[in-house]
């Protein structure tokens, strides 16, 4: 009868923390075939890059959400060649604003899918950070 009891209770306080602890999102980061993990409620990617042709910096940011990657925001100085010219370049509704002199298209929310590789190899300056922590390396995965 304890026994029974035990098996109960224990059942029951699994069942409560499998209702009420919240899943948190896990990034798997692959940096040169190393991996880490990070856990967290909000994961954010900033990617920013000396644009080739143009020679400016653009900055791209995305969140994961269910475990997929969205493009929330892309910033850059100006137009030109290979650089975005509206929200209609990649079918969005973003709010299109100038702010210092820098386009920013914000509120976006365009899936890229469950994964976001780099490679830094033939990029200008980049900056690819997580949640803030800077990665660096030549080929990175994210995931």
């Amino acid at each position: 009868m304890l026994k029974a009891a035990i098996v109960m209770i224990s059942i029951f306080l699994i069942f409560l923390i499998i209702i009420f602890v919240p899943i948190v999102p896990v990034l798997k980061v692959s940096v040169d075939g190393k991996n880490f993990f990070v856990i967290s409620r909000h994961i954010i990617v900033n990617i920013s890059y000396v644009h080739s042709v143009e020679l400016l910096k653009v900055n791209e940011v995305f969140v994961l959400k269910n475990n997929e990657f969205y493009l929330k925001t892309l910033k850059w100085p100006g137009y030109g060649a290979g650089l975005i010219s509206s929200s209609n370049d990649i079918a969005t509704d973003g709010d299109m604003k100038i702010i210092n002199d820098e386009y920013v298209l914000d509120n976006l929310n365009v899936s890229v899918g469950k994964m976001i590789s780099i490679n830094t190899d033939f990029m200008i300056n980049p900056n690819v950070t997580v949640n803030g922590m800077k990665i660096n390396g030549k080929d990175i995965t994210l995931e």
